[in-house]
């Protein structure tokens, strides 16, 4: 199930299951993130979805912290530039069935940690700032052992 990032708020993600797949090799990787049970009233809308750089803490949003933006993570200095090349956008639309799916190929491999992809509401938000959260998603990145 999905973590409730804004419990003391009805919404359309209450009671969604969804899973995620991320696979990074040769410094690329292919993200894929499926949900399943979102409210009827959902179909058609649109949701932004990012890779986060912390955890999911139920009714904590802000424990999910910003954007994975590889730069940042690099130490490059601010300001760090938003983009498909710098970050993944997991982006999606609800479908009739009350299910949504994205995938998204980046040209980095996110640094291993308790990391998540967070849900964020489908309002405008405020210029220089990200939407609400609304829904998380653990997702644990780990190296593969070295051979030998």
């Amino acid at each position: 199930y999905l973590t409730d990032l804004s419990p003391t708020t009805d919404d359309v993600f209450d009671g969604a299951q969804a899973s995620a797949v991320m696979i990074g090799i040769e410094g690329s990787s292919f993200f894929r993130l499926q949900i399943t049970g979102i409210d009827d009233n959902a179909e058609g809308n649109e949701y932004p979805a990012h890779l986060h750089k912390g955890p999911c803490v139920a009714g904590q949003g802000a424990s999910a912290l910003g954007h994975y933006n590889t730069q940042e993570e690099a130490g490059l200095p601010a300001p760090w530039p938003v983009n498909s090349h710098t970050e993944v956008h997991l982006d999606f639309t609800v479908n009739s069935d009350g299910s949504a799916r994205a995938t998204a190929n980046v040209p980095f491999i996110p640094l291993p940690e308790n990391r998540s992809i967070v849900i964020h509401t489908d309002a405008r938000a405020a210029a220089e700032s990200s939407p609400a959260h609304l829904a998380c998603l653990p997702l644990d990145i780990k190296p593969f052992p070295k051979a030998g």
